[in-house]
């Protein structure tokens, strides 16, 4: 019988779940959709028991198709970032969770970017203070929800939740932990310094894992509840970024991915964490670190604006029986490169480090003779903009030699080619599509030693379908526009703080 291993992707749009074989061929899968609240202004929740009726059901749906003896391993991803408060019995105490892209904690942030650095916790962490990092949102929990903290016996991630209703245990892993801004950064142990510098108790926080390690195997009620066989290996996992990096090939230096999903990810491998006050560092899902800068509003900005603004443009899809999103490819698709003029600021859940948390999204050069096809390729544009000012940080030697992209964004041919003029690199698309849930089944056999470690099964496995050049004269044409995009971008920033000053 042929071994098959079940990676669960734990997304802010859907639950997927996927069943590869050790040489990364896809056997089974199952998606179920899912979406994210905004209650408030610059807040953005999910419900963590939403995640787990979601992923028994991927999984009973795959189930179907495979034997559940197949399943020698399983690895889960989920939304970084995301605390979940259980009780001593690993019961769900709160089930409206923040999301990575939830900003309500900003005045923690601020309040922390004034002494950070004087108390040697961006030295120890390697992070500066931004919304996105999970102490900040259990801070605010702390401040806000103090007797929902004190109920709380463990904080757990996303997929740590999920684990724990698998398996029965809790733990997280290096990336996932690194993502809090309470990890120490050279032994990737949970920092006493910082841990006391956000007024948080150590008690609460989770033994940490290697991301390839088994914590846990199946238990009678899980097994019962999704038809998986008892006693089946769960290993920590990692967060989703991290595990799409994984799946995406992102092992050593030289490399850097471009995650284009409900929101983007430009990333690139390092050995340790980048000491840059512009530069996020989570560990990554194999040995090292992966030195990244993050938009919360890509694919996101993309579907809003076909929601929001293309309710016509949705009907005649429909009519012509293709995806709404194609019809809009089409339209933008028939607009020059640089859509005339009009430019589009992606922020519409603010901004994590290179701008402010207050920061709003923005279209500008509109005329009268703007369309549809213009607002589209600006999104489009703007978002691949966002990007190259993310690359051109973290890469600045410019030692990639291509950018590989992966997540939704990759489907359309019009927004890969977008993103290589605008990068001036060739943009390579994965063969493997779903990452997420394939670097979590990656590490799962490495748990069950079909390689020998991370490095070698990506090795193994990675494969591109597509590549795109940039052509010379949209280039040429990026090139003038992307200062402009950057001036703007700066010019900005205040008048963002005083509306959200307004707001409040």
């Amino acid at each position: 019988m042929e071994h098959l291993y079940l990676g669960i992707d734990i997304g802010t749009q859907s639950v997927k779940a996927a069943a590869f074989n050790a040489s990364g061929e896809i056997r089974a899968s199952a998606v179920e959709k899912q979406y994210m609240d905004t209650p408030h202004p610059g807040w953005a929740t999910e419900k963590a028991d939403i995640w787990w009726e979601k992923a028994v059901q991927c999984i009973q749906k795959i189930l179907k198709n495979i034997s559940a003896e197949a399943v020698k391993g399983i690895g889960v991803d989920g939304v970084c970032h995301s605390p979940v408060l259980v009780d001593q019995d690993g019961e769900l105490l709160q089930r409206d969770i923040q999301l990575y892209c939830d900003k309500r904690n900003a005045d923690i942030v601020e309040r922390c970017r004034t002494d950070y650095k004087a108390c040697g916790i961006w030295e120890e962490t390697g992070n500066v203070p931004a919304c996105n990092w999970m102490g900040m949102k259990i801070r605010w929990i702390k401040e806000n929800e103090p007797e929902l903290y004190e109920k709380a016996a463990c904080i757990l991630s996303a997929k740590d939740y999920i684990n724990l209703r698998l398996t029965g245990i809790t733990g997280t892993d290096p990336s996932e932990a690194s993502g809090t801004m309470l990890l120490n950064r050279k032994d990737s142990s949970w920092s006493k310094l910082a841990v006391s510098y956000m007024g948080l108790d150590m008690e609460k926080l989770p033994a940490i894992r290697r991301s390839c390690e088994i914590m846990g195997t199946v238990t009678r009620e899980a097994a019962a509840l999704t038809g998986l066989k008892k006693g089946t290996p769960v290993v920590a996992g990692s967060g989703d970024m991290p595990s799409s990096l994984y799946g995406a090939g992102l092992i050593k230096p030289g490399i850097c991915v471009d995650i284009a999903g409900t929101g983007s990810v430009i990333a690139v491998y390092s050995p340790c964490a980048v000491l840059n006050e512009k530069i996020a560092n989570l560990r990554c899902a194999s040995p090292g670190w992966s030195p990244y800068l993050s938009m919360d509003s890509s694919g996101g900005a993309y579907r809003w604006m076909r929601d929001v603004m293309c309710k016509y443009e949705m009907k005649k899809a429909e009519q012509e029986g293709i995806s709404s999103f194609d019809y809009l490819n089409r339209l933008a698709g028939a607009v020059p490169p640089g859509a005339e003029g009009v430019l589009f600021l992606p922020y519409l859940q603010g901004e994590r480090i290179r701008g402010s948390a207050y920061s709003k999204a923005t279209f500008t050069g509109l005329t009268p003779a703007s369309t549809t096809g213009h607002l589209a390729r600006a999104v489009m544009e703007g978002v691949a903009f966002e990007c190259r000012a993310s690359l051109e940080l973290l890469d600045p030697l410019d030692e990639a030699e291509f950018v590989i992209l992966t997540g939704g964004a990759a489907a359309g041919t019009l927004w890969s080619q977008i993103k290589a003029d605008i990068y001036g690199k060739p943009v390579k698309i994965l063969k493997q599509k779903e990452t997420a849930a394939f670097g979590g089944a990656l590490l799962a056999a490495v748990a069950n030693g079909e390689y020998k470690d991370e490095e070698e099964a990506s090795n193994a496995v990675l494969k591109f379908e597509d590549e795109f050049l940039p052509i010379p004269e949209n280039q040429s044409m990026y090139a003038e526009l992307y200062p402009i995009f950057e001036e703007i971008h700066q010019r900005l920033q205040v008048p963002h703080e005083h509306l959200a000053g307004l707001r409040r």
